[in-house]
């Protein structure tokens, strides 16, 4: 009981080593395109990120209006308009897991135009690169005076305050930008660090501790400077498994597959949870906690994976098929590297 309610506590702050790993991942197809070409795709980009994100989400969506009908559920046109324009960290939408994403769109939207942007102005493509660092310390600290600018106008430490709205979280997403820009444009300095990347582990785990011992609801600081601190703990471990050869045993590769079905598993495991739990409770004749918790660790993750190869790897095909990705997203002075980082659906 007393571990469930721990990670129960702190288990989101996984959101924020997803949000540094995916502005890792999506920065990098960016940052080599341009070193390789001297320029980038705005059309290629987004075109591709609409395969990757729309058809399940919109597939969810167009589920949830009819279970919610037949159901009598209501599904309010606020919610629908936030889900449909990616404004539910704003407006609320259908369900609460969502936020995330329109996080990750709006970054989506962003990035590749500030790129776009400081190309213009510097005259070239890899110069306006350079600026990454200096774009992540204002956004950094604008972020954390907007957290805390938030928390004493109202008051009050509630989460929706500053945890779900893009200008609150934008900073996470920049903490990875940051890393894929050293791990391509500085690969010297990357690669110096290695011999620190047992430190760099250890202080990531260390620096997401907090999460799992104060309740992000109850207490100011983790919400403020809490969220800086875990985001930076996140990039140490991300840096520290770029670091890793990639292992070959089959936890790991377990691991990997879960990986390439993650965003599918996280669309569904809500809903599987709200519809599914009454339910399992109505067929077994009443709530089981060893029945929800097998429902919940091995249901939710079979069906995101069945949704995933019917649902989203045919979109992802398609993609590839009709608008195939210019290069390799991980690559070092031109050789590939073995990080432990084997996630290709990801991007």
């Amino acid at each position: 009981g007393s571990i469930l309610a721990t990670w129960q506590r702190g288990g989101w702050v996984g959101v924020d080593l997803f949000f540094v790993l995916s502005g890792f991942l999506v920065s990098s197809l960016l940052i080599k395109e341009g070193l390789r070409t001297g320029q980038i795709s705005l059309t290629r980009f987004l075109t591709r990120r609409g395969f990757k994100i729309y058809p399940g989400f919109y597939v969810l969506l167009a589920t949830s209006i009819v279970l919610g009908y037949l159901l009598g559920e209501p599904y309010t046109t606020r919610q629908m308009f936030g889900d449909l324009t990616f404004t539910q960290n704003y407006l609320g939408g259908r369900w609460a897991h969502t936020w995330s994403l329109a996080v990750e769109e709006h970054f989506y939207l962003m990035l590749p135009l500030c790129f776009l942007i400081l190309a213009r102005w510097r005259g070239d493509m890899v110069k306006g690169f350079h600026w990454i660092p200096m774009i992540f310390i204002v956004a950094a600290i604008g972020c954390l005076a907007l957290r805390i600018g938030m928390g004493w106008k109202v008051h009050s430490y509630g989460r929706y305050n500053v945890h779900f709205q893009t200008q609150f979280r934008l900073d996470a997403l920049l903490m990875g930008v940051l890393l894929a820009y050293v791990y391509h444009c500085r690969a010297e300095l990357f690669r110096s660090s290695a011999k620190y990347s047992r430190w760099f582990a250890l202080a990531g785990v260390v620096g997401l501790t907090p999460a799992f011992l104060f309740a992000v609801d109850e207490y100011f600081t983790i919400q403020t400077l809490g969220l800086t601190l875990f985001y930076v703990a996140s990039a140490l471990l991300v840096t520290a498994m770029l670091h890793r050869p990639l292992p070959t045993s089959r936890p790991v590769m377990f691991l990997a597959y879960i990986g390439q079905h993650s965003y599918s598993i996280y669309l569904w495991h809500l809903p599987l949870i709200f519809w599914g739990l009454p339910a399992l409770a109505s067929a077994i004749g009443g709530a089981s906690v060893a029945a929800n918790l097998l429902f919940c660790i091995v249901g939710c993750p079979l069906f995101g994976i069945a949704a995933a190869k019917a649902i989203e790897f045919p979109a992802l095909r398609l993609r590839d098929r009709w608008f195939p990705r210019t290069g390799k997203a991980f690559e070092l002075s031109g050789e590939p590297t073995r990080s432990a980082l084997p996630i290709p659906e990801a991007v």
